[in-house]
């Protein structure tokens, strides 16, 4: 069972959904890796941490939420 919230779980899902469907795009399902998608949900988390936190020392306030 996935920890945390069922909105953050439900957000996590369709995160992934929209991933596969970017991969679908360039790929058929059986050409298709599971490396592939964690690569790509990679670049997802990267660009959401570059979009939120400009300098490291942010990375605080976000613990303190």
């Amino acid at each position: 069972m996935p920890k945390g919230s069922p909105e953050l779980t439900a957000s996590r899902r369709e995160e992934i959904v929209n991933a596969c469907e970017k991969l679908y795009q360039t790929m058929s399902l059986k050409e298709m890796i599971l490396q592939d998608l964690a690569i790509l949900m990679f670049f997802v988390l990267v660009g959401y941490v570059l979009s939120e936190i400009t300098q490291k020392e942010q990375c605080l306030q976000f613990k303190e939420k």
